[in-house]
C-alpha cells in the first residue's frame, strides 16, 4: 500500500503543477489496488476523484492514453480497432477496443451524416467509463464530499439516471448515478464543452 501511496502522491503533484503523468498502463490505472479496510477505501476514492477532476481540466481521463480532441485514428493507434461503431441519439461512438474498456464518443452526427461511420480525422469529444474501470465503487455522497456541490445536478428523465456535472474550463466531468438514493455512480464521463 505504501508503494501505491507514493505513486499516487507523485501523480497528484504532477497534475496539480501542470505536468500530468504519462500513463503507460491502460486498465486499471497503476495506483488502483484492492484495499482491505473501509478507511483505506475512502481515502482511495477521494484520491481518485481528485485525480479525475484535475485530469478532466486538461481533457483527460485517468487510465486512458488519448485526450479529448484526439482523432479517431489516434484512438485506434493507442487502443486498437473497436469491436463496433454505433450511435446513440445521433452520437457516434466506438467501443470494444482491445486495449481499454473505455467508450469513445466523437464529433460526428449519425443522424445527418453517414450512419456509424468515422473518418480517421473525426474528433474525440467524450470519454465514458464505469467505476469498474478503476476497480472501485463510488456513490453520490463520495463525489460531493470530495469535489463539493456540482455546477448542475438533475434527474435525466429521457435517458434515466441522476447526473452531476462539474464544469472545468472547456471541459465537463460528469458522474451518472442510479435514480434512487442511495445513488451509486454507474458512469464517469469527461466531455469537451467548447
Amino acid at each position: 500500500m505504501f508503494k501505491a501511496w507514493v505513486l499516487l502522491s507523485a501523480i497528484i503533484a504532477g497534475v496539480l503543477y501542470g505536468k500530468p503523468p504519462v500513463v503507460t498502463e491502460v486498465h486499471p490505472p497503476p495506483f488502483v489496488e484492492k484495499v482491505e479496510s473501509s478507511g483505506q477505501e475512502l481515502l482511495q476514492k477521494q484520491q481518485l476523484l481528485i485525480v479525475l477532476r484535475e485530469q478532466a481540466k486538461q481533457g483527460r481521463l485517468e487510465g486512458v492514453e488519448t485526450p479529448l480532441g484526439s482523432s479517431f485514428q489516434e484512438v485506434i493507434a493507442a487502443h486498437e480497432s473497436p469491436e463496433e461503431i454505433a450511435n446513440d441519439e445521433c452520437w457516434t461512438y466506438s467501443y470494444g477496443h482491445s486495449q481499454t474498456k473505455a467508450t469513445f464518443y466523437y464529433a460526428h452526427d449519425s443522424c445527418s451524416e453517414e450512419l456509424n461511420h468515422l473518418r480517421p480525422d473525426t474528433i474525440l469529444n467524450k470519454i465514458s467509463v464505469t467505476p469498474d474501470f478503476f476497480r472501485i465503487r463510488i456513490s453520490e455522497e463520495d463525489v460531493k464530499e470530495t469535489l463539493g456541490k456540482p455546477a448542475r445536478e438533475y434527474s435525466n428523465e429521457a435517458y434515466g439516471g441522476y447526473y452531476m456535472n462539474y464544469e472545468l474550463q472547456g471541459f465537463m466531468l460528469t458522474f451518472i448515478a442510479s435514480d434512487e438514493p442511495p445513488r451509486k455512480i454507474n458512469r464517469i464521463q469527461v466531455i469537451r464543452t467548447e
